[in-house]
């Protein structure tokens, strides 16, 4: 199952507080420099950064992508393997960023 916080997200992940030590793929520290993201958060802290998109399997939180706050101008946004810790690609967006183009038609609207 796939959920976008703009669509419909469980109560039980949307609600969920996770603070774990993040490690960094090769592709994410790339990209991270493409973006101009000098320091990458050490940390996955749910009370500093916004889920907006959650996959679920066989009722287990598996990955999750988050969205804080990186400087004036941008967010930054991670995609992190729940299990690991691994973020597996990172980008910076403008604060004003509004997803106009989501497709709602990828996201489930209801559990299981």
């Amino acid at each position: 199952m796939k959920y976008h916080s703009e669509i419909f997200m469980p109560d039980n992940i949307k609600n969920a507080q996770i603070a774990t030590m993040l490690k960094y793929t090769h592709h994410a520290k790339q990209e991270a420099q493409k973006d101009r993201i000098a320091n990458l958060p050490r940390v996955l802290d749910t009370r500093e950064m916004n889920l907006i998109e959650a996959v679920v399997e066989e009722d287990k939180f598996i990955k999750g992508v988050y969205r804080g706050a990186l400087d004036a101008a941008r967010d930054i946004s991670l995609v992190v393997d729940m299990d690991t810790g691994v973020v597996i690609t990172v980008w910076a967006n403008n604060k004003d960023d509004t997803h106009d183009t989501l497709d709602w038609s990828k996201y489930d609207t209801h559990v299981g």
